[in-house]
């Protein structure tokens, strides 16, 4: 409580440490109008925005991705 921001609806802890954990969260919080459609990230299911064609919640998301679907890959060409 010692670090309450009392010029706001939320505290600042709430605002700069859990708000950016959470996107899906954060737009329902902090963005006026109809609520954007998330999508689940395929690795973690971790909320993504729909933002274009971004698939993946984080570039570490996306490269374990990669490396699963270049294992399979390999996996089928050997035989």
């Amino acid at each position: 409580m010692f670090g309450k921001c009392w010029t706001g609806a939320y505290c600042r802890y709430f605002r700069e440490a859990v708000l950016p954990l959470d996107p899906a969260l954060e737009a329902a919080l902090l963005i006026e109008g109809p609520r954007p459609d998330f999508k689940a990230c395929p690795v973690c299911g971790r909320a993504v925005a729909p933002d274009g064609r971004q698939t993946y919640c984080s570039a570490a998301c996306a490269k374990a991705a990669h490396r699963r679907q270049q294992r399979e890959y390999m996996r089928k060409k050997r035989g």
